[in-house]
């Protein structure tokens, strides 16, 4: 598509009813081009006879049969672009349709800015108090036959990139205040731009025990085929000190949401968890464990350290004690040795 296509394209979107584009988006497909025989069939008589009526003016057989062979050439024309028509306003409105990057950002937009705004609105909320980061869209979309939902409405479509867009969600807002959760949910039907079966709900820091994910199993079935089953859907839970509890469905797999539309839970249950403890502990973040001290001596088992000590000193104290011993007896043989010499040789003197 051209720069000047997509311009024209956005300037017709425009002019349109946001909500009969998004309709448009899962009701209209391609159309395929009228079989040859049906053009055939409603036109080719007409155009034979003019042509026929023609041919027989020329060669003189008939006269003044014009406005008969114009009108036959009409008719022709005519029965061919009414059999057309069709085609045509088909192919139009579908080369109109968004684009699937657009329905994802519609829908985003859509629930910041219709769905946001209604549930600060019921939970009496000051949203200039507040940080964007504290308040949570949790959607996910509904495609099962439930009560309160038309079926005539629950529309999901498939994109380029493998992902559906469904025309109903149900919107769960977390809202994080100072002392407490607040939570709004409902169920939102995107093209009619409305919001049924509201809900609000809080609970107090002080009331909530813990915070989990969890994986649960959701036995409706597809709102297209009843064999198929929804199945294993991912949750966030939160239980009070009174044993109640609040399950939010934070991801339904086999739905394929696009990625937009999906909260990390692992988000929700660590923005919890912080706000939690500080609350209580006044940390901010969860600190990092100390990492052990290494020491090389600490490291040495001590009855190895002990072996080393006897082994190079005791050993030469031992050594230097016993030369020492050796050399005393040595001395003392030695001084014996001189005294026998002197006893002898004062024998042997004649005395005067």
């Amino acid at each position: 598509m051209t720069n000047i296509q997509y311009i024209c394209l956005n300037i017709f979107q425009a002019a349109m009813d946001k909500g009969k584009l998004i309709y448009n988006y899962f009701r209209i497909y391609d159309v395929e081009f009228p079989p040859r025989k049906v053009l055939v069939r409603y036109g080719n008589g007409f155009f034979a006879f003019g042509l026929f009526l023609i041919v027989m003016m020329y060669l003189g057989h008939f006269q003044n049969l014009h406005f008969l062979a114009g009108m036959s050439l009409a008719l022709g024309t005519l029965s061919v672009w009414w059999k057309f028509r069709p085609y045509l306003l088909g192919k139009k409105i579908f080369m109109h349709r968004p684009f699937d990057d657009d329905m994802d950002e519609w829908l985003m937009e859509d629930f910041h800015e219709t769905v946001k705004p209604r549930a600060l609105e019921l939970l009496k909320i000051n949203a200039s108090a507040l940080h964007e980061e504290n308040i949570l869209i949790v959607p996910y979309p509904i495609f099962w036959e439930e009560e309160g939902i038309d079926p005539e409405t629950i529309f999901r479509r498939k994109g380029n990139d493998g992902k559906y867009a469904y025309s109903v969600w149900r919107v769960q807002i977390l809202i994080l205040t100072e002392n407490f959760i607040s939570l709004y949910s409902c169920n939102y039907n995107w093209p009619n731009n409305e919001m049924t079966a509201e809900q609000t709900n809080e609970y107090f820091f002080d009331d909530i025990s813990s915070v989990q994910n969890a994986m649960t199993t959701f036995k409706e079935s597809f709102f297209d085929d009843e064999e198929a089953k929804i199945g294993r859907v991912k949750t966030f839970k939160l239980t009070n000190r009174s044993s109640g509890s609040l399950t939010i469905f934070t991801e339904i797999p086999k739905l394929e949401a696009p990625d937009l539309t999906i909260t990390n839970l692992e988000d929700i249950v660590q923005a919890l968890r912080i706000m939690l403890r500080n609350r209580r502990y006044g940390e901010e973040v969860e600190k990092a464990p100390e990492p052990p001290e290494t020491s090389t001596e600490e490291d040495i088992p001590m009855e190895v350290k002990t072996a080393k000590h006897l082994y190079h000193k005791d050993l030469r104290e031992q050594h230097v004690e016993r030369s020492k011993e050796l050399e005393l007896i040595r001395k003392e043989k030695g001084k014996g040795n001189n005294e026998a010499l002197n006893e002898t040789q004062s024998k042997d003197k004649p005395h005067e």
